[in-house]
């Protein structure tokens, strides 16, 4: 009798031929065995079936293919279709899993059973393999804020439950690619209330040119950041939930849009939001984010 997998880990890819070996591999190597890999192939129109045939004819992963271009939302819906494991947790096909990734998330789900979500800590690196910058999420007692805040998960590194996995889907909007993992989050949250932390960083995304968050465009974040909001103001389980939040979350989303702006030189934009930020929350002007993109504006 097969052993029925105790994670499943669902890597969507698009025309990342070059890159998924590499992601592979370091699934591959877990110190932990008892998975199944779910790759979603959001109809490359690259050689990924060419690099992955091996792979598929040894079954050593499940491969699924989208008649159609359909992002990222799409194809974890797909993959979590499919899923069987007990959690499942997601990987770009440009991440990394460390060793004990996976080993570090069985053990905390053994010891601390009540946790239908919990996320690790992730690192960004470059090509080479070198640290840019190690993240970590300043853990409050309220997780329901901090989600508001705007989306200190990611994807990557991220366990949910069968519970979970079976119940929720991302919402499949094209425009809100790049946000549909905050939306996903927001509502699992208004369900789950608090989520568990693994204090290890065992996982990485690879900084490269390529990479489709250095591709935003400001027109497109200002869309996606208005359409959440406006789910949440008018969704009556999440207005419910989110209404102590509401002005933070709105102030937020203005500050993380003037962030953005002022990077890529918006100066006037950049102002516009940060006011809109500080009109909702004055305590904006102390965060990093605000002395960065004051800078920005100022220097740039």
């Amino acid at each position: 009798m097969t052993e029925t997998p105790y994670f499943s880990i669902i890597i969507p890819t698009y025309n990342r031929a070059n890159f998924i070996l590499l992601t592979l591999d370091s699934v591959f190597n877990q110190s932990y065995k008892n998975y199944e890999i779910i790759v979603v192939d959001d109809h490359s129109t690259d050689n990924t079936n060419e690099v992955l045939s091996q792979l598929i004819k040894s079954n050593k992963i499940k491969f699924l293919k989208n008649k159609k271009n359909s992002e990222r939302a799409f194809s974890r819906n797909i993959g979590m279709q499919h899923a069987k494991g007990k959690f499942v947790t997601f990987l770009d096909s440009d991440d990394l899993m460390y060793q004990n990734c996976l080993n570090d998330a069985y053990n905390f789900v053994i010891k601390n059973p009540k946790f239908n979500i919990f996320h690790n800590r992730f690192e960004i690196i470059d090509e080479n393999g070198i640290c840019l910058n190690s993240y970590e999420w300043k853990q409050s007692n309220d997780h329901l804020k901090d989600i508001s805040t705007g989306n200190f998960l990611a994807c990557i590194g991220v366990f949910i439950s069968k519970n979970i996995y079976s119940n929720f889907r991302f919402d499949e909007e094209r425009f809100l690619s790049g946000s549909e993992d905050w939306d996903f989050w927001l509502r699992v949250m208004a369900n789950e209330k608090v989520i568990g932390k693994i204090d290890n960083i065992n996982s990485a995304m690879v900084d490269h040119s390529n990479r489709s968050m250095n591709n935003l465009e400001l027109d497109q974040l200002i869309k996606r950041r208005q359409y959440i909001i406006n789910k949440i103001e008018h969704s009556l389980e999440l207005h419910k939930t989110f209404l102590p939040y509401l002005n933070f979350m709105k102030a937020s989303s203005y500050l993380f849009i003037a962030s953005n702006a002022a990077a890529i030189g918006f100066k006037k934009e950049a102002q516009t939001y940060l006011k809109k930020a500080l009109t909702l929350h004055k305590g904006f002007i102390f965060s990093p984010r605000f002395l960065i993109t004051l800078k920005n504006i100022l220097i740039n």
